[in-house]
């Protein structure tokens, strides 16, 4: 099985070698995703702010994917 490997650019991504999102044939499989900047700030004051984040970086790997 080929598996592709996707970040989404937080900086603990490169470091411990984790993966926001990996496809393996047919199946995405996304783990826990935060409202972190690849400088390790929070983006946004609001839960809706950072949940906006969140979905606009998702969305954006799934494109990437082909999904």
């Amino acid at each position: 099985m080929r598996r592709i490997n996707f970040s989404s650019g937080a900086p603990l991504e490169e470091l411990v070698g984790y993966s926001r999102m990996i496809k393996i044939q047919e199946h995405i499989y996304i783990g826990g995703t935060t409202s972190v900047l690849p400088d390790g700030t929070v983006h946004g004051d609001t839960p809706l702010e950072q949940a906006d984040y969140i979905f606009r970086k998702l969305i954006s790997l799934l494109k990437e994917a082909n999904a």
